[in-house]
């Protein structure tokens, strides 16, 4: 009996042996994964953000060569004007300004709907932020190198302007008596 007991004590000890190793491999590749998942990541945000600069640079180079956007003439075209008070911090990726007007554009490389909806949420902040602009008539836009399908609607059902591109030009593809909401 004593002989048996032995025997199967071995036989655990061996087992746990075998299931320790198992789980320090285990560990030592789950590391190593998460490690290259998190370059991989690093990467991919990288790309990310250097497409959204590629289609906020093709906007602002566009507006700043045509100021003349829905009938309105804008003397001044500004980029990535962020501002913060408190807890509240936003960037307007493009801000075309004449004496009395400001039209703010949200560009994405990749616009979808849930990004015009947002917009249209921060648009009502730039008064706070910008207080030195508190007698402008303020409106929104919206650009996208590419768009899911129904953003253009969304866009107009927001009183939004909604422009593309269109090879070497930027196409403002919201209808011309589009009313705009004002902010």
């Amino acid at each position: 009996m004593k002989r048996d007991f032995e025997k199967t004590e071995k036989f655990l000890r061996d087992k746990f042996e075998r299931t320790d190793r198992k789980i320090l491999q285990f560990n030592q590749s789950r590391v190593k994964t998460e490690k290259f998942l998190n370059k991989l990541g690093k990467q991919i945000g990288g790309i990310a953000n250097s497409s959204g600069d590629v289609a906020e640079n093709y906007f602002y180079q566009n507006f700043c060569s045509n100021k003349f956007v829905h009938g309105v003439e804008y003397d001044h075209v500004d980029k990535n004007r962020i501002r913060g008070i408190g807890n509240l911090k936003v960037e307007y990726d493009i801000m075309l300004i004449n004496s009395d007007k400001i039209l703010i554009t949200e560009v994405k490389y990749n616009l979808k709907k849930i990004n015009i909806k947002k917009i249209y949420k921060k648009l009502p902040n730039f008064r706070v932020l910008f207080p030195e602009y508190k007698n402008y008539s303020v409106f929104g836009a919206v650009a996208g190198m590419s768009f899911e399908n129904g953003a253009e609607k969304t866009a107009k059902n927001k009183g939004l302007l909604f422009f593309n591109q269109s090879g070497k030009d930027v196409k403002k593809l919201s209808p011309d008596n589009l009313k705009l909401s004002e902010f």
